[in-house]
């Protein structure tokens, strides 16, 4: 997977802000906030292994982890200890983070970044095309 294939610009800049420091110094402040159903799992309960991965480089990389669904709390931290992934757990929406990632449009974090959509096709995941928005 390729970073920049996901993150915008100023996504990346964002994380990237202090080359002088290492990476993870440089990101210690940075606050990103993952959605679960659509964004870490697909809607049929399967963990989504890009998400995943994206989501421990941020982690690798410095920046303060956030869990959250619109299913609750409880809900957010039983997939996060499911997945095997260390975060915090809040209320969507409780806090604005640096980025945000889910697959609705949104507008939660500084920075928002949708994830396509998951869809199965011959049993294997693939990501929706990107909507038309002027069509």
């Amino acid at each position: 997977m390729v970073l920049s294939s996901i993150l915008d610009k100023e996504a990346i800049d964002m994380i990237r802000k202090d080359t002088k420091t290492s990476a993870k110094e440089s990101n210690e402040g940075v606050i990103v906030a993952f959605d679960i159903d659509g964004t870490l799992i697909d809607y049929e309960g399967s963990p989504i292994a890009d998400s995943i991965q994206l989501f421990h480089l941020l982690q690798r990389l410095g920046c303060n982890m956030v869990i959250w669904s619109a299913g609750g709390e409880a809900y957010a931290r039983a997939t996060a200890k499911w997945l095997g992934l260390s975060a915090n757990v809040v209320k969507k929406g409780a806090i604005t983070p640096d980025i945000a990632f889910d697959d609705n449009e949104f507008d939660l974090g500084k920075v928002n970044i949708r994830i396509p959509t998951q869809k199965k096709e011959d049993g294997k995941l693939k990501l929706a095309p990107k909507e038309d928005k002027e069509g």
